[in-house]
């Protein structure tokens, strides 16, 4: 993430327009991606979670 936010804006700047947004405005996007990519990841993992460790390894592949 720490390379995303300078690489898009420097897209912006080279496809649109020079002007900078608010930096309130990168803050908010940053923290809703960073929240958005921690949810999407938590939620699998909680979810294999509530299985038994033990019928799981033992489960036959597809």
């Amino acid at each position: 993430m720490a390379a995303g936010i300078p690489a898009g804006l420097g897209l912006y700047w080279f496809f649109g327009t020079r002007i900078t947004p608010p930096g309130s405005w990168l803050l908010t996007a940053a923290l809703a991606v960073l929240l958005a990519v921690a949810a999407l990841a938590a939620l699998p993992a909680w979810a294999h979670t509530r299985k038994p460790a033990a019928r799981v390894l033992n489960a036959e592949t597809a």
